[in-house]
């Protein structure tokens, strides 16, 4: 069989490129990509004329794109009781674990597919498909960042590795393995930046006999040999080295704490990725590594460790536009300078044939699935004409349960629904979009990126209100009601006690939990999103509040806007939908003030639009946030007043 892409040279592709757009399917724009016939690690990286990098496979030389979806599997991982999910061999296919597999490869192939991509069963085969296991190196610890300074992990390399690639012993469709996907590598996520709360601070939570604690304390006396010198350089309390942890050293926002908490995440980077780079290379010579799947962004030292051990370095973008993507690409580029793959993209739509509400998930949520095929030809027509692009992945195969997979996502992110019925309309423009995808890379006169887009650093300039009063109280008044939020690991409730709001909360081991406070009903705008006030004119946002001794407080304005990165932004109200938060201040346990300056607010990565101005805009606010964060703490904490100040 051939693959309806063109595997082919450069030069033979732009030749046919006329024919082959008005045919579709002509063989002047298709071969055949690699099959069982090949040996493990029989494909490399390789760059045309132009600089534009293919896949090869080193039998005949044949080119191509990784066109590839995600999740092609006949069980879910850790469904919930009582909820209805994709479970295609018991309501569709009888048990008979080759007749499900041979519909999904005539799916993908039909669809012009030639990837069985990431956490996809290895019963799914055609000479026309590869496979790109994932190893999950340092299994699925929080920390699993760290492993690179732990002794023996090597030795859980090689069990992992063994593990998964048992599945394909002997087989020759593997074009190559993922290390791990969305790793935290910003220090508490995957993709919440917080420049004090990084890999350092979570190497130094850590128990007191752990290898990799040993390793940051012993990093930081590398450079700061005594604790006199930690406390002159950081500026924080420490009367030990047993006692340097990372609640104080989240208060640090000093020079040289910016400076190692730096360094620091480049040494766990480049340990992890060498060492378990070494182990799967020596179990599987030749074997292309495909990175570690960022979830978006990450530190620019990670991205460059990255580059120096893998052949791929792996990207899920959610952006509602390529542009925003197209952005991030070039940013990897230019620091790692291996070529890149999507390895996650997707769109929901309201209307779908399995009752998803697309409540939790990434990506945007579009009406119908004409507007989900429009997106993907989009995409795919932007990304695929990127020189540095080797290939795309599809999140995912089946839809998610409406009532909710392990973790809640319950959204419409499949090219089939619940019950193998394909998406008819989306698969047609997959068709058509994946046909075309080898035609535009090849014929592509787009030059590799030079310089990485610069991030805008943030600007606040008070407007002149001098009718405004010294103080303007969130916590009275408000133009809308007061929410609650938190991580799924985490929870909040909120009561009124007298003059104040007791906060009761068990933060979990993400993001914690928060409190949101609109602007004062007197200053809600005509316009623009519901309960949107003009906060304009103060400097700072000032807490009162008791808080537990240890506990993270943050602050985050939301402008009117604000949502979710991968939404359509309502920017009615004169704001650009831009979210920005605080570096963390420390609960002392006491009552006390806490007290920032608007104007040091820095842009938030998981909340709001990536792409707008980097400009406070206090004329157009949605919400003034007080967020608390911890290592699974529980307690109640009492807010007694929080406001504007001039």
């Amino acid at each position: 069989m051939t693959t309806p892409l063109r595997l082919v040279r450069a030069v033979e592709l732009v030749i046919g490129l006329a024919l082959s757009v008005v045919l579709g399917h002509g063989d002047g724009a298709r071969a055949q990509v690699a099959g069982p016939a090949a040996a493990p690690g029989a494909f490399r990286v390789v760059t045309d004329d132009a600089g534009r990098f293919w896949y090869e496979r080193s039998a005949d030389g044949e080119r191509f794109l990784s066109i590839g979806v995600n999740s092609v599997t006949d069980t879910q991982h850790q469904p919930r009781a009582g909820t209805h999910y994709y479970d295609p061999l018991k309501r569709q296919f009888g048990g008979d674990v080759s007749a499900w597999a041979r519909s999904c490869a005539e799916t993908l192939r039909g669809a012009n597919f030639n990837t069985v991509a990431c956490w996809s069963s290895a019963a799914v085969t055609d000479p026309g498909l590869v496979q790109t296991p994932i190893l999950y190196v340092a299994e699925f610890g929080a920390d699993r960042c760290l492993a690179g300074l732990r002794p023996g992990f090597e030795a859980m390399v090689e069990k992992r590795t063994r593990e998964v690639m048992g599945a394909y012993a002997g087989r020759g469709d593997v074009l190559g393995v993922f290390l791990d996907n969305e790793m935290p590598w910003w220090g508490k996520t995957a993709w919440d930046v917080r420049p004090t709360d990084t890999l350092l601070e979570r190497a130094l939570d850590l128990e007191k006999g752990d290898p990799a604690r040993a390793a940051a304390v012993e990093f930081i006396r590398s450079r700061h040999p005594t604790l006199e010198a930690v406390r002159t350089a950081y500026g924080v309390d420490a009367d030990s080295w047993d006692s340097l942890g990372g609640i104080a050293m989240r208060a640090s926002a000093a020079p040289a704490a910016m400076e190692d908490r730096e360094a620091f995440t480049a040494l766990a980077a480049e340990r992890f990725l060498s060492r378990s780079t070494a182990v799967v290379r020596r179990l599987h010579p030749g074997v292309l590594i495909l990175g570690v799947r960022f979830a978006g962004d990450a530190p620019a030292s990670v991205v460059r460790a990255v580059g120096a051990s893998c052949d791929v370095v792996s990207v899920n973008s959610y952006s509602p536009t390529p542009d925003s993507t197209k952005k991030l690409l070039a940013r990897h580029w230019v620091v790692a300078r291996k070529p890149l793959m999507v390895t996650e993209f997707s769109w929901r739509a309201k209307e779908n044939q399995s009752g998803n509400p697309n409540t939790r998930g990434a990506g945007g949520v579009v009406a119908t699935q004409r507007d989900r095929a429009a997106g993907f030809r989009e995409f795919v027509s932007e990304i695929a004409a990127e020189p540095m692009v080797i290939g795309y992945h599809w999140f995912q195969w089946a839809d998610q349960s409406p009532q909710g997979r392990f973790d809640g996502e319950d959204s419409n992110y499949g090219v089939v629904d619940l019950e193998h019925r394909p998406y008819e309309v989306l698969l047609g423009a997959m068709r058509e979009a994946n046909s075309l995808a080898g035609q535009i890379h090849a014929s592509s006169d787009r030059p590799l990126p030079v310089d990485a887009p610069r991030s805008q650093g943030v600007t606040y300039t008070p407007g002149q209100h001098p009718g405004r009063p010294p103080q303007m109280n969130l916590m009275r008044n408000g133009a809308g009601p007061i929410e609650t939020w938190n991580a799924a690991d985490a929870e909040v409730a909120i009561e009124k006690v007298g003059g104040a709001i007791e906060v009761r909360y068990r933060t979990g081991k993400e993001y914690g939990v928060g409190v949101s406070f609109r602007g004062p009903a007197s200053q809600a705008l005509s316009r623009g999103p519901a309960h949107t006030t003009d906060l304009d004119g103060y400097e700072f946002i000032v807490l009162d509040a008791e808080i537990a001794r240890g506990i993270e407080v943050h602050f985050h304005v939301n402008e009117g806007g604000a949502k979710a990165p991968w939404s359509e932004f309502d920017t009615s109200g004169g704001d650009d939908a831009e979210s920005f938060t605080s570096l963390p201040m420390i609960g002392t346990g006491e009552r006390g003030v806490y007290r920032v300056r608007i104007a040091d607010l820095s842009g938030q990565s998981s909340w709001g639009n990536q792409g707008g101005a980097r400009r406070i805009d206090m004329h157009s606010v949605g919400t003034v946030a007080v967020q608390l964060m911890g290592s699974e703490k529980s307690g109640v904490a009492r807010l007694f007043d929080l406001y504007l100040e001039r």
